[in-house]
């Protein structure tokens, strides 16, 4: 688990409930019309760019992501990397569409 993503909520909460403390009230937080406003907008934004089997794929993969650490090794993209520039040396452009390696 990304302890990031975990720090994110808790300090959001803590800002909030501390705001909620010092005498505001609950129900000023509590906006119905925009809350739909951002979740809505952003879902339908998101459904016009992409199609509709890959939005509703994405979303177990995006919330892994977030709440997920898994370490990437930057070596290993320096790797990759030049060995497609060399096979693209070799063979060209074109024979990088084929097949990634």
């Amino acid at each position: 688990m990304d302890i990031a993503t975990l720090l994110g909520l808790a300090f959001g909460i803590t800002v909030v409930s501390l705001a909620i403390l010092t005498g505001s009230n609950f129900s000023i937080f509590m906006n119905l019309p925009g809350f739909l406003i951002v979740v809505g907008g952003t879902f339908a934004a998101t459904m016009i760019k992409f199609p509709l089997s890959g939005v509703f794929i994405s979303m177990p993969i995006g919330l892994k992501a977030a709440f997920m650490n898994e370490s990437e090794k930057p070596r290993d993209y320096i790797t990759l990397a030049v060995k497609l520039v060399k096979k693209a040396r070799k063979k060209g452009l074109v024979s990088l569409e084929k097949k990634k390696s």
